[in-house]
């Protein structure tokens, strides 16, 4: 058990890994974007809708929208990181990141201990919104895995949770769901889709909204994106409902 108190933050290189990682995530979920508003274009055409003057706005825009919001949000998370500190005494363990609130955990608080498989660790204390999340990239990372295991071994989680597994599902599933709903025929298959993305919905409105490892600037813009996506959902899924689209 330490005597003394540790702390660890990123070095140069584990930045520049962090880095990398964004932009491929940004990348990806681009790529995702790109291909829900081409085959809502392609399903407007099947349903009568000739006309590809959406494509030539919608690309466009989403190329320029997708460089803005690459270059600010990688360099401002970047900012960010580089303010993590992790500190690991004998009787905690608290993070501490410019623009989130510090969480301590005391040993006696601790439920789990994740190794997760991309070499992140989760520790989880008594409180949903009590979450520390140590990247593999910090400094000292072979020094950080041990400590942990030496605080609670007997807490040590490895089995996955289905969606930890599958964690793309989480992604896939809402898009198929709102695809769905902007296409089906059937006012039924409308209406149990509706309710399962509005179960969606709630979940991570309820997860954003609890977590302290999302800054508050950052919660306002989801929160935004959310609102915006739930009722573009409500508003479809009711004219279809009553009928004033023909689908």
């Amino acid at each position: 058990m330490l005597s003394v108190m540790s702390e660890f933050i990123f070095g140069k290189e584990g930045l520049s890994a962090l880095k990398k990682k964004f932009r491929i995530r940004i990348v990806f979920f681009f790529l995702i974007f790109i291909v829900v508003g081409i085959a809502f274009n392609f399903f407007n055409t099947q349903l009568g809708d000739n006309r590809l003057d959406g494509l030539f706005i919608f690309i466009p825009v989403s190329i320029l929208s997708f460089g803005f919001t690459y270059f600010r949000n990688v360099n401002r998370l970047i900012t960010i990181f580089g303010t993590y500190r992790l500190s690991i005494s004998d009787k905690f363990i608290r993070r501490d990141q410019s623009n989130l609130p510090s969480i301590t955990l005391f040993f006696d608080e601790i439920q789990s201990i994740r190794f997760q498989r991309n070499g992140n660790i989760i520790v989880k204390g008594e409180k949903k919104s009590d979450i520390i999340s140590i990247p593999h990239e910090v400094n000292g990372y072979a020094d950080i895995s041990a400590l942990i295991y030496d605080i609670a071994p007997e807490k040590v989680v490895t089995a996955e949770s289905f969606f930890e597994k599958y964690r793309i599902l989480t992604t896939i599933i809402p898009i198929s769901l709102m695809l769905i709903i902007y296409v089906s025929q059937n006012k039924i298959v409308t209406w149990i889709s509706s309710i399962l993305l509005a179960i969606f919905f709630i979940i991570g409105f309820n997860e954003i909204r609890l977590s302290k490892n999302i800054s508050p600037s950052n919660k306002k813009r989801l929160y935004f994106f959310f609102w915006v996506i739930v009722f573009a959902v409500i508003f479809v899924a009711f004219e279809v409902m009553a009928g004033f689209i023909t689908i």
